[in-house]
């Protein structure tokens, strides 16, 4: 499917002015919008929550060629009784930074959550002064060793290890479906730019890759012991193994770029930008760097003491060495090989720690901070400068393999995730220079985080002129915004999605109280389910969602959380005080849905 329009000026002269800015000879840009299969990449015209790839192309009018370095920003909202015009929404965006409510951000990114229960949430920071900031929730059988974001697909690809099973799970909400099975104890997972799904299996000692689709492309034996998957922001994704045995692969293509066979046990591996290898020797007390064009020449760098985790900066100058659960760490200067910076924490140990961009971050869960340390200061014979940006809550460091401490790319922010508040806050690059207590946070409802990843979904610019991002959107007729800044240019595509249409967007739905056979006694708990039906009775699967229960008689009240089913339906328990009347209301819904009303219950005394 096709859309053409022309992009003109937006008529935001008073804004102009105010900033200096004049518009006269701006330049008209045309632009094309195809939806498209995000699998196939065939043209498509979406159904009603069918995952689709909003396919946008600028070209400058006057010489057809594409414009470069354009600064496109832009959202989703439903076409409905009542929009301001094309000209006013613009305006009101640049003025305030914010889209509608109801609007699909494409400005922004949103978070995926896996709980310690195995439960996967989306959140959108976005959303955090509402109600409810969850736009999907999934209930996995098992707890997933390895989770990583297909944004291509815009879903979430999770390892079931005693299943054997690859799950997929949709970023804006729906069913998850089993991509692949038949695997053998699948753990750590990966996806490049091709699409191509990689994943590792301690059990034999395999590397597999699948296609998109599941399908098993290839398999490879990296040696009879435990395989791990490294994959890390902007550089190529390195898989290896106990035995020593070392793979890179290039995240654009799949292709192999380097493969050591069995050497030492190893902990840990990083690649050193798109040149070299960065490793930690099990059990030894040394940093061993492998170029690769001189991969079978390591160079050992004395550490001092055995570190079991490496991260190193994207340029390949710096390196942190640290252990999970301790307190000393070393940086290590790569141009020189050697240390320049052996540090131990006062009162604290490190639950995770990472470079990025100039400062190495360290968070600890039992000191309640994040310490930065700029690297622009670290040098041999200078004592490291930790600043530490105090979070404002202490708890014990989580068990097992977290992701709690993960850049906000292409911000220069980071979120420290503490799983006792269930709130990430957000770390700014100037902490480190200030230690300014973080001013921004994000609650993570859904339940206790152990992994945290996040999902772009901002218009990606694919080629000049070219921009891309795939959702889902309620059946329904839509208009995508774009504006390229205050002294530029907008527009408005419309397209639609098939299906019935509900008004203003929003489904009705009725709730069903499925109470059992038995009477619902007062003092007693008694197991309750709820069930969700849209317009034609339909079954809705719903999130996980928080559920007042009020009394009729008395002022009693209570709330309680309704956790999803196989069958489709929201589980809870309960035990109302006293006989009588009760209302059953869920306290938050996703944004689409619309419950028509609550749902009245009544408490009975023994023998009534």
């Amino acid at each position: 499917m096709r859309i053409r329009s022309t992009i003109a000026g937006c008529g935001l002269a008073l804004l102009a002015a105010a900033q200096g800015f004049a518009q006269d000879g701006t330049t008209s840009l045309t632009a094309d919008l195809t939806l498209t299969d995000p699998a196939s990449g065939q043209s498509m015209q979406p159904a009603d929550g069918q995952m689709v790839r909003l396919n946008l192309t600028l070209t400058d009018a006057v010489t057809g060629q594409p414009p470069r370095g354009v600064p496109l920003q832009g959202w989703v909202r439903p076409v409905q009784t009542g929009n301001s015009s094309c000209e006013q929404a613009v305006r009101g965006f640049l003025t305030t930074g914010a889209v509608p409510t109801g609007s699909v951000n494409l400005n922004t990114s949103v978070l995926a959550m896996l709980s310690r229960d195995g439960s996967v949430g989306v959140i959108d920071p976005k959303l955090n002064l509402m109600s409810a900031n969850m736009l999907a929730a999934f209930k996995l059988d098992e707890q997933p060793a390895g989770i990583v974001i297909d944004t291509a697909q815009m879903r979430v690809l999770a390892t079931q290890g005693t299943l054997g099973q690859v799950m997929a799970l949709p970023v804006p909400g729906g069913d998850a479906v089993v991509l692949a099975t038949g695997l053998a104890s699948p753990d750590g997972i990966a996806v490049t730019e091709d699409g191509d799904i990689w994943v590792t299996s301690s059990e034999n000692g395999t590397l597999s890759r699948l296609a998109p689709d599941g399908t098993l492309r290839s398999s490879t034996e990296l040696g009879a012991a435990r395989v791990d998957l490294r994959d890390e922001l902007d550089v190529p994704i390195v898989v290896f193994s106990d035995t020593g045995a070392i793979r890179l692969i290039d995240r654009t293509n799949g292709q192999t770029i380097t493969d050591l066979g069995p050497q030492s046990p190893l902990s840990d591996v990083a690649a050193i930008g798109d040149i070299g290898l960065l490793s930690l020797p099990a059990g030894r007390s040394v940093a061993q760097v492998r170029y690769l064009d001189a991969v079978d020449v390591p160079i050992d760098i004395p550490l001092g003491l055995p570190f079991s985790r490496v991260s190193v900066s994207l340029d390949g100058r710096f390196a942190l060495a640290w252990t999970p659960g301790e307190g000393t760490f070393v940086l290590i200067d790569l141009a020189r090989a050697q240390v320049v910076q052996p540090v131990a924490l006062r009162d604290a140990t490190i639950t995770e720690a990472r470079i990025f961009n100039d400062a190495a971050y360290l968070l600890s869960h039992d000191g309640g901070f994040v310490g930065v340390i700029d690297l622009d200061t670290v040098d041999i014979g200078r004592a490291a400068e930790i600043t530490e940006v105090r979070l404002g809550v202490k708890g014990d460091r989580p068990q097992g393999e977290t992701a709690l401490l993960l850049p906000l790319a292409p911000s220069p922010q980071l979120l420290a995730v503490d799983p006792v508040t269930q709130t990430g806050f957000v770390i700014e690059a100037m902490s480190g220079v200030n230690g300014m207590p973080p001013m921004d946070a994000t609650r993570l409802r859904g339940g206790v985080p152990q992994k945290v990843l996040v999902v772009d979904r901002r218009l990606e610019e694919t080629a000049p002129g070219q921009f891309s991002v795939t959702w889902a959107f309620p059946a329904g007729e839509y208009e995508l915004m774009l504006t390229t800044g205050i002294t530029g240019l907008s527009s408005c595509l419309r397209f639609e999605v098939q299906g019935t249409r509900q008004a203003n967007g929003v489904m009705p739905v009725r709730m069903e109280v499925l109470k059992g056979s038995k009477p619902i006694l007062a003092g007693e708990p008694h197991d309750m389910k709820l069930k969700f039906y849209g317009p034609e009775g339909e079954l809705i699967k719903m999130p996980r969602t928080p559920i007042l229960v009020p009394g009729f008689k008395s002022g009693w009240r209570t709330k309680v959380m309704a956790v999803p089913q196989s069958d489709g339906a929201l589980a809870f328990q309960i035990t109302l005080p006293h006989a009588g009347t009760f209302a059953v209301q869920p306290m938050q819904m996703p944004a689409h849905l619309g419950l028509r009303s609550a749902v009245l219950i009544e408490a009975v005394t023994q023998g009534d």
